[in-house]
């Protein structure tokens, strides 16, 4: 599609990247053009043209709404109750939820850690002590987690946007910032954000209840209590009934969701869904859920512009690929979704969201997301022209070791006319190969895929990455996504 396209030059200027501690560096990312309609032209004849079959996206559609919403026993939703019997019954017979727990306990206990890169520190650089975690571990009554049992009243959702945590704290736990690539914002304890209107299924709850164990659709952590609502048949169906009919996405970052009295409720964020009540010619009204007094779930209303929500899935042309990075561009980096920032695959989530993509939440899951093709025994340049040659642009996803980016197009370097290939991805940094210092990016850009980068000769270039998989999302995976107990508690 953008094959051969003379684009603009790229200026690369050779400069050395400025000074941030001893072990960070700040990556001069102003030498690449940030401006989406250099890549996605839109005087191109196909700026507007749909890159999926209409048929498929309602497929992946339908598959996005019954992960997320569905009650059927096939639905991997925290509402299906066989879905969730079907996990419990592997908790039953080897104790997984409450192994793990003990498992982070000890992962986060500084006086069994001998070696010191595995000491954890808090937001005061002071590594935590003995009766830190005591007090956390006081607070789980670990033996109820060994006997759950499904029970329909356990259904729940999101009031509000939760952070989902490894253990029952909002205390940060970073390893040493002395470490390249470690400190801030790499805070151990954060495992994703979770979204108002996401279906959840309640575990168990701490001692002095501010807390609750969890199961959302992609992953089991501990978020805050108050945050959640316990949901009914009446309720479930009202939902599911008006998701299944019309289902809208946030398209716009930090959206003021209000409801119809004028009352704030939360922030929308590129792809958070909702399902419809009303569409009109500029509008939509969405259902938003609130926490009634008795700790169940309430429906209000809230009417969005076409600017901030749309019906999925969106036609997925370059146009609107284009109106959502511009909508993320330059957020910065959030690992684990921390203050509702995008991390890589959560980037990628969202955006698929839009065009009505079920995503798995990180990089490893996204190689279920369509077709892979793994590349990994190619040398660098040579997985350089098998992405220029064999790639979709906007539909093939870039999975390396812990990363995971989507592939734009190719472009022609002038004056040389050689070929590069675009990327766009939420990025923290590069390396060189002794990894001794990180070269920070620190957000969602366009970057190209090259061996060398004049920035640095030592910097290590995705295209050299152990792992490198390349993902079709315009055509179904070979082996259907679907959670294990294992995965959705991180093990």
């Amino acid at each position: 599609m953008f094959k051969n396209m003379l684009i603009l030059t790229l200026f690369f200027v050779t400069a050395t990247c400025c000074t941030g501690s001893n072990n960070i560096k700040v990556f001069p990312i102003e030498h690449y053009s940030q401006n989406a309609d250099l890549w996605l032209n839109p005087k191109d004849a196909d700026y507007n043209d749909n890159l999926l079959d209409y048929g498929y996206q309602q497929k992946r559609l339908y598959e996005l709404k019954h992960n997320y919403f569905g009650t059927g026993k096939n639905d991997t939703s925290p509402w299906s109750g066989e879905y969730v019997q079907s996990l419990l019954k592997t908790q039953d017979t080897d104790n997984v939820i409450a192994d793990s727990i003990l498992s982070t306990l000890e992962q986060f206990d500084n006086s069994r850690q001998s070696d010191k890169e595995l000491i954890k520190f808090g937001a005061n650089y002071r590594p935590y002590s003995s009766k830190w975690l005591k007090g956390i571990q006081d607070n789980i009554s670990v033996l109820k987690f060994n006997y759950i049992k499904y029970t329909d009243s356990n259904r729940a959702i999101a009031t509000i946007n939760l952070q989902l945590r490894a253990l029952p704290t909002n205390d940060p736990a970073y390893y040493s910032d002395k470490i390249a690539g470690e400190g801030y914002p790499f805070d151990n304890l954060q495992v994703s954000a979770v979204y108002a209107g996401t279906p959840l299924y309640i575990l168990g709850t701490s001692i002095d209840k501010q807390w609750s164990l969890v199961l959302a659709p992609e992953y089991i952590g501990w978020v805050s209590s108050g945050g959640v609502a316990r949901v009914d048949n009446q309720f479930i169906l009202q939902w599911q009934n008006a998701a299944y009919t019309n289902l809208a996405a946030i398209k716009q970052s930090n959206v003021a969701v209000v409801d119809e009295v004028g009352q704030y409720q939360f922030s929308g964020y590129v792809g958070m869904i909702f399902p419809v009540a009303e569409v009109a010619n500029n509008s939509v009204k969405i259902l938003i859920p609130f926490k009634q007094a008795n700790g169940t779930a309430g429906i209000l209303y809230s009417k969005l512009s076409n600017i901030n929500a749309a019906l999925l899935p969106l036609k997925a042309s370059p146009a609107n690929f284009a109106a959502i990075f511009k909508a993320l561009q330059r957020r910065p980096y959030g690992w684990g979704g921390l203050g509702f920032y995008n991390d890589c695959s959560s980037e990628m989530k969202a955006i698929f969201t839009m065009f009505g993509f079920f995503m798995p939440r990180n990089s490893i899951g996204q190689t279920f997301a369509g077709k892979m093709v793994d590349i990994s025994s190619l040398s660098a340049s040579q997985r350089e022209q098998y992405l220029i040659k064999n790639a979709l642009p906007l539909l093939t996803l870039v999975r390396i070791k812990g990363h995971v980016l989507l592939y734009i197009g190719s472009y022609e370097k002038k004056p040389s006319g050689e070929e590069f290939a675009m990327t766009y991805q939420q990025m923290w940094g590069m390396s060189p190969k002794d990894r001794s210092i990180r070269y920070v990016i620190g957000q969602s850009v366009f970057f190209p895929l090259l061996t060398k980068y004049p920035e640095g000769s030592d910097l290590v270039s995705e295209l050299d990455n152990k792992v490198f998989q390349l993902v079709y999302l315009n055509q179904l995976p070979q082996v259907p996504f679907k959670q294990d107990l294992y995965q959705l508690l991180g093990l």
